[in-house]
């Protein structure tokens, strides 16, 4: 009897255990999927439509992209990573997002001289 009920408390120990494990594996999952959408951009100022600069930190993880861009008459700052290509056609964004900090993936293609770089902030 004593047997019995110790397998039968050991099985429902391992069956709880594997319900969490999935629920933590299925939630982080979810977490990092992207969402993509592409905007127009428009100019934040008079010639200029992205401003970058890089976040610099004692962690590695902790390092990473901010851009500003204009995007339906406000301007919107991301985190994350950010590839600026330049093309002839008009300015665009491909801002893909999840909901991670500082985990965004921005894609944006603006003719050359309209990008303002700015110096690098954070610990050095």
């Amino acid at each position: 009897m004593k047997l019995a009920r110790k397998i039968m408390m050991y099985t429902l120990l391992i069956c709880i255990a594997f319900i969490m494990i999935y629920s933590v594996v299925d939630y982080l999952g979810k977490q990092s999927e992207y969402h993509e959408s592409r905007y127009e951009l428009e100019e934040i100022e008079n010639g200029i439509y992205v401003r970058t600069y890089h976040m610099v930190s004692t962690v590695p993880a902790h390092n990473y992209d901010v851009i500003e861009i204009c995007i339906n008459s406000k301007v919107c700052t991301y985190k994350g990573s950010v590839d600026i290509t330049y093309t002839n056609e008009n300015p665009y964004a491909v801002i893909m997002q999840n909901n991670l900090v500082n985990d965004d993936k921005v894609f944006v293609y603006v003719p050359k001289g309209t990008v303002d770089y700015k110096e690098s902030v954070g610990v050095k």
